[in-house]
């Protein structure tokens, strides 16, 4: 599996940061998401002063793991259930907002490689 469009779509208005790769200069740093292709991603980043487009594999999205919503956000939601056990198939769509605002995986992409686990940043 890799990344594709459909994976970060969803994020896109809501400030989705990643963490960009560039094998040229041996390094990787963080960077926002600004627009999105089949083929590239539209990024900007405050290392340099002007936006670039990467291609898919040069980048992982930055996002929290399900597992760190707490009891009290998930029962406003009224489905302590599904998300705990990762099962989003019956979620509202306010939760999924919700979700994609606060850069929640419902898409399963850290444990599949595909993202950055927020919580692993500068450990």
């Amino acid at each position: 599996m890799k990344l594709e469009l459909h994976h970060l779509a969803c994020y896109l208005p809501y400030e989705l940061k990643i963490m960009q790769y560039r094998d040229d200069l041996k390094l990787s740093f963080e960077s926002n998401l600004i627009s999105l292709s089949n083929n590239t991603l539209g990024v900007t980043s405050t290392r340099f002063p002007f936006s670039e487009k990467i291609q898919y594999h040069e980048a992982k999205p930055i996002l929290r793991p399900l597992s760190d919503l707490d009891d009290s956000q998930l029962k406003s939601f009224n489905f302590v259930s599904f998300a705990k056990a990762g099962d989003i198939d019956f979620v509202s769509y306010d939760f999924m907002k919700y979700a994609f605002e606060n850069h929640f995986d419902v898409f399963g992409l850290i444990d599949k490689g595909l993202a950055i686990d927020i919580n692993t940043i500068n450990q």
